[in-house]
């Protein structure tokens, strides 16, 4: 049961960054005014985003390379905190949505973390 209920968790975790990397390499061309800048390569890092977040959805469910898409993830969600959401914040253009999507980046950290930790410990005692 307890596997079951794990297996239910990841696949629960995972879930959102696949369709939140779909949605980036369906959409590229919308998503493209949301990045900074002073960032060249436009619609290359909409793309390659959207990569990323698939392939962690794919670890996370398989639990192939889990720890490390982990990692990659939190990587890649800082980036948006403090490219995107903390700077939209300061904006205050519209002060409610930008909080809401730091706080939930910020949130997702904290699972994308405590997934690592998890696999990491699966991975300690399976050796």
């Amino acid at each position: 049961m307890k596997d079951r209920f794990a297996l239910i968790a990841r696949v629960v975790f995972a879930m959102p960054f696949g369709a939140f990397g779909m949605s980036h390499l369906f959409h590229a061309r919308k998503m493209v005014g949301m990045l900074p800048a002073w960032l060249p390569g436009g619609e290359l890092w909409i793309y390659l985003t959207g990569i990323c977040l698939i392939l962690a959805c794919v670890a996370f469910v398989t639990k192939i390379q889990g720890e490390k898409a982990a990692f990659c993830l939190v990587a890649l969600l800082l980036v948006f905190v403090f490219t995107l959401h903390i700077p939209a914040v300061r904006k205050g253009t519209n002060p409610q949505m930008a909080i809401m999507n730091l706080l939930k980046d910020i949130s997702l950290i904290g699972g994308a973390l405590t997934y690592a930790a998890i696999f990491s410990s699966e991975k300690k005692s399976a050796a």
